[in-house]
């Protein structure tokens, strides 16, 4: 009987400490890309007071993005659980990107 208990305590740590993982991944990511893929002159360089400055950043960090989590391709990620996952991890590290860069232009687009 203890052993049954333990295994569940187990259990029930490993799921938490995935799920805390999965939940704090799009933050660490997005710093990622924001620190060293795309450095600090790009963004600065890529005229965000105009509309074509703020798609081309916009497309960098969503390509950033999209190659820090993983294909949404169910083939390429090997399941259709791994496929979601990345996509979820896509759409919210893209998101937590673009609230840090911290423009209003980029913020509309990315809402669009």
């Amino acid at each position: 009987m203890k052993e049954m208990t333990s295994t569940r305590s187990i259990r029930k740590l490993v799921v938490s400490t995935a799920a805390v993982c999965l939940m704090t991944l799009p933050v660490f990511a997005s710093a990622s890309i924001l620190n060293s893929s795309i450095d600090q002159d790009t963004y600065n360089a890529a005229g965000l007071d105009s509309a074509a400055g703020q798609e081309r950043l916009y497309k960098k960090l969503q390509n950033e993005s999209r190659n820090v989590c993983g294909s949404s391709n169910i083939h390429a990620a090997g399941s259709v659980e791994r496929a979601v996952d990345n996509e979820k991890c896509y759409r919210e590290t893209l998101t937590v990107a673009v609230q840090r860069v911290g423009n209003e232009g980029l913020s509309d687009l990315h809402q669009n």
